[in-house]
C-alpha cells in the first residue's frame, strides 16, 4: 500500500471510534476533543514507513498557534509489552490487524490516560510531582522544563490561585533570561515579565482578560488548522 492509502485507511478505521468518543477527526490524522480548557490530542504520524500514535494533554490557557504534543506519549509507551511497530505491512488486512491493536489501545489505556490530566488542578499536581521527582507513571516523551513551569503558573491563574503562579513563572524567567534567541524566546520572556508584573500588583480582573484571551487565541489557531 502506498503512503496514501494507508492515510485513508486509518482515518476510515478510526472514525467510528473518534465517534464514540467525542473526539474530533482531521484528515491530517489528528483527534481533538476538549475538556475543562483542556485539549485532548491523539496524533499520528506516517514517515517513510510505518506509522506512530502519540497521544497528548495541552491546555487552552498556554497560547499556541497549533498542536503541542510535549506534554504527552508515544501509544505504544502505556502497554510496556508493545513494541509500536505498526503499519509495516503491504496489504490492507496486515494494517487492519495492526489498526484493531492501535484503537484497542487507545480505548483501554489512551482514554484512562486522559483522566489522569483532564483538568486544570490534575495538570498542577502532575507538574508538581514530577518537578520534585515524585512521578513513575510512564506519561511523558519530552516536557522541557520551561513549559512545565509555564503549564505550572498558567493553570494556577486558571484556577485563580494567582498568587501560587508567581513562583513558577519566576523559575521560567531564571531558565530563559540569558537565552538571546529571538521569536519565541523573546515573546515568552516578554509575556513571563507581563504575567510576572501583574501577580506582583494583585491585578486578578486583567489576569483573568489575559486568560480568557489565550484560550480564545488558543482555540481559534486549533480550529483554522484542524
Amino acid at each position: 500500500m502506498n503512503k496514501s492509502a494507508k492515510k485513508n485507511l486509518i482515518w476510515k478505521t478510526l472514525k467510528p471510534f473518534a465517534e464514540k468518543n467525542g473526539f474530533k477527526l482531521d484528515k491530517s490524522l489528528v483527534l481533538i476533543r476538549e475538556k475543562d480548557s483542556i485539549l485532548q490530542v491523539i496524533n499520528f504520524d506516517l514517515p517513510s514507513s510505518g506509522f506512530n500514535c502519540d497521544i497528548a494533554i495541552q491546555p487552552l490557557y498556554f497560547p499556541a498557534d497549533g498542536i503541542n504534543l510535549s506534554l504527552g506519549t508515544r501509544l505504544n509507551n502505556l502497554d510496556p509489552n508493545n513494541k509500536g511497530i505498526w503499519g509495516y505491512g503491504d496489504s490492507e488486512e496486515e494494517l487492519l490487524k495492526d489498526l484493531d491493536e492501535v484503537i484497542s489501545l487507545l480505548q483501554f489505556e489512551a482514554m484512562a490516560w486522559f483522566e489522569l490530566l483532564d483538568t486544570p488542578h490534575k495538570v498542577i499536581s502532575f507538574i508538581e510531582n514530577d518537578l520534585s521527582g515524585n512521578n513513575s507513571n510512564r506519561i511523558v516523551l519530552w516536557f522541557p522544563p520551561f513549559l512545565k513551569y509555564m503549564y505550572l503558573a498558567l493553570s494556577y491563574m486558571h484556577i485563580k490561585k494567582y498568587e501560587k503562579s508567581k513562583l513558577p513563572l519566576e523559575n521560567l524567567y531564571n531558565i530563559l533570561k540569558d537565552d538571546k534567541r529571538e521569536g519565541w524566546v523573546t515573546e515568552t520572556k516578554e509575556l513571563t515579565l507581563k504575567l510576572i508584573s501583574l501577580v506582583k500588583q494583585d491585578k486578578k480582573e486583567e489576569i483573568d482578560i489575559e486568560i480568557n484571551k489565550y484560550i480564545a487565541f488558543t482555540k481559534e489557531s486549533i480550529s483554522n488548522k484542524y
